[in-house]
């Protein structure tokens, strides 16, 4: 009975790797109570009439653990 169970084990890794990684991601946006760069990773904004993520339109910077900066690279963009 047992010697009928066929196991792709191709297929099983890659779905452990998937799950794996998609564990990873939840994980490094845990708050522990002290601001990470990381914390913004997921979050977009419309630059040049695209979504981009935030990292990729300025620098983020924690330099206090409750304190979040962000240079924009192109001041033209910001709106405020």
């Amino acid at each position: 009975m047992a010697d009928d169970i066929e196991i792709d084990l191709d297929d099983l890794e890659r779905r452990m790797d998937g799950a794996l990684a998609a564990l990873r991601s939840e994980f490094s946006s845990l708050r522990t109570g002290r601001a990470t760069a990381s914390m913004l990773d997921p979050v977009m904004v419309d630059a040049y009439g695209a979504m981009m993520p935030i990292n990729q339109v300025g620098t983020v910077n924690v330099p206090e653990p409750r304190m979040v900066t962000i240079n924009v690279w192109d001041k033209a963009m910001v709106v405020a």
